[in-house]
């Protein structure tokens, strides 16, 4: 009994080391025609990079469709995320992020983000806005999300 109680302690902790590890890839919009290469079996998520919205809080993915980059990586047991914002950000782009997250415009703005996570059939968000473009607003806004993301 004594030798086989290590190795039942081992393999309970591997097991639950395994399940709480996560791996997570960044597939861009415009390596989508990548997707028959990606070997999906080795990620936990994917998140879709990038959505950024319009003046009025519509986002996109620079118009592309996610829905095949989605359903493979689902079809693969991975959870899919949209990544918002980025690495760079086009002056208009900026200009939305900073206008729609002004508190008498962030509510309606983080209703049309779960509205997109719905309609595509996300698992959930990814926020990578980078330092340079973090604002005062940027942590309201991002509790405001989490709360509305978790009902």
């Amino acid at each position: 009994m004594r030798k086989i109680l290590p190795i039942l302690l081992f393999f309970t902790l591997s097991t639950s080391f395994a399940q709480s590890f996560k791996v997570i890839g960044y597939l861009p919009y415009y390596r989508f025609s990548w997707l028959n290469d990606i070997e999906f079996e080795r990620l936990t998520h994917v998140n879709i990079a990038f959505a950024n919205p319009d003046a009025n809080g519509n986002l996109s993915v620079e118009g592309t469709n996610i829905a095949p980059a989605v359903n493979i990586s689902h079809q693969h047991g991975c959870k899919v995320f949209i990544s918002l914002a980025g690495g760079y950000l086009t002056p208009t782009h900026e200009a939305n992020w900073n206008n729609l997250c002004l508190p008498a415009n962030r509510p309606a703005f983080i209703q049309k983000i779960v509205q997109y996570v719905q309609a595509n059939n996300l698992d959930g968000v990814d926020i990578d806005l980078e330092w340079q473009y973090v604002e005062t607003w940027y942590s309201p806004f991002d509790w405001n999300l989490k709360q509305l993301l978790s009902r």
